[in-house]
């Protein structure tokens, strides 16, 4: 039945921490989990208190470890929208963030009944959620320039470096030597999904192989390769491009560690375009391999740009075909640059906003403090008081 929004929340004696409700369905091994954990471990436990609402009963090994970083973690699951929501009204949350958008597995409709007083979209999602009753997305100034604010219906809450975090994955391998050094040829790669990979990206990969020396190699990784006939189908399509698939490596699925270690056979990354890579532009950097990537008008299509500058990296970002293709071959002419760049990377990267989960922490709890305070419209303490449920609360709409 059509929503109806609470609209009365008590407050309790001042003094309590904020309490922070998130609602996901990809709390697991999932880019939204990979960004997440970092945050999660650095919040202050006597600003902030995290309470989990999971849309799915599915967990494995990086759920055990969010959830000992929570104070909450409840199912959804079994429960029809107006019983989430008024379990969550039920837990007095300030603050409510949803982390799926429209992707699958999200809790939207919960928000349409609002049961928290402050609403705000995050995370795993790159749109306008279109969902009146959440109140802000939060977003960086390289993700949504001051141009695109009239697309959102939310308002846009900025932070002041990067929307995104990344935690550097424990299993990570040592960076390796640039393999080029040794082959004598640039091995440029690419480890996102198939469905990225449009006739504009191959287009311009054929481009970039035409103009390098015929040694150089293209390394295609992803799961959906470990399939038969999608190797098949990636190889008519790479021919149609004018690629000669002698000079392709096509690999599919491997455990995390070797999936990180496979790195070590790749110079430099070119990214998809115009939904470029997120966890897998991460995992490179922190591997040593730069990614270049052409960033567009769309949240999502500057995804790219946006993890870039945060690693303080604005110069392996292309705003045109052209530029993408002559900024591959400009970095794979300089195989020294390239070496000396991915011994020094995962120690630069360890301050930059891209990877700085202490100072990213900070930032998002001054970010739910503001939310709260101008809720509130009262003085800018930091803690808030708590609001509580109270039985029929709920605006009735006939």
């Amino acid at each position: 039945r059509q929503a109806q929004p609470f609209s009365h929340w008590e407050r309790a004696v001042s003094g309590s921490r904020l309490r922070i409700g998130l609602v996901s369905g990809d709390l697991r091994e999932h880019p939204v989990a990979y960004f997440l954990e970092g945050l999660l471990a650095h919040l202050d436990p006597q600003r902030i208190e995290v309470h989990v609402y999971s849309t799915t009963g599915h967990t494995d090994t990086l759920t055990a470890r969010l959830q000992s970083r929570v104070a909450s973690w409840q199912l959804l699951v079994g429960l029809n929208t107006e019983q989430a929501a008024e379990r969550i009204h039920r837990d007095g949350i300030h603050i409510l963030v949803d982390l799926s958008g429209h992707s699958a597995l999200n809790a939207l409709p919960i928000f349409a009944w609002r049961p928290a007083p402050v609403q705000a979209s995050w995370l795993g999602y790159f749109a306008t959620t279109g969902v009146r009753e959440i109140d802000y997305f939060i977003a960086d100034r390289v993700s949504v320039p001051e141009t695109a604010r009239a697309a959102f219906t939310e308002s846009i809450w900025y932070l002041p470096e990067t929307r995104l975090c990344f935690t550097a994955p424990d299993d990570a391998p040592e960076v390796s030597a640039l393999p080029a050094l040794g082959k004598g040829y640039i091995t440029f790669g690419c480890f996102q999904t198939l469905r990225k990979i449009n006739a504009d990206v191959l287009r311009a990969w054929s481009r970039i192989l035409a103009s390098s020396p015929a040694e150089s190699r293209l390394r295609l990784q992803c799961p959906e390769l470990g399939n038969a006939g999608a190797r098949i189908r990636m190889g008519d399509q790479l021919e149609r491009a004018g690629i000669d698939l002698k000079r392709v490596d096509l690999h599919g699925p491997e455990p995390r560690a070797s999936y990180l270690a496979s790195y070590s056979e790749v110079d430099l990354i070119l990214d998809t375009f115009p939904f470029p890579g997120g966890t897998t532009t991460c995992e490179a950097l922190w591997m040593g391999v730069p990614t270049i990537t052409l960033s567009g008008e769309r949240l999502i299509a500057r995804q790219g740009e946006a993890l870039l500058a945060a690693a303080k990296l604005e110069g392996w970002v292309a705003r045109s075909e052209d530029a993408y293709v002559g900024l591959a071959l400009q970095k794979a002419a300089d195989p020294q640059g390239l070496a000396q760049l991915r011994k020094e990377l995962r120690q630069h990267l360890r301050s930059t906003p891209l990877f700085d989960a202490a100072a990213f922490a900070e930032q998002m709890q001054t970010a739910f403090e503001g939310m709260w305070r101008k809720h509130r419209g009262g003085p800018p303490d930091r803690r808030p008081s708590k609001p509580s449920f109270r039985p029929g609360s709920a605006r009735k709409r006939r």
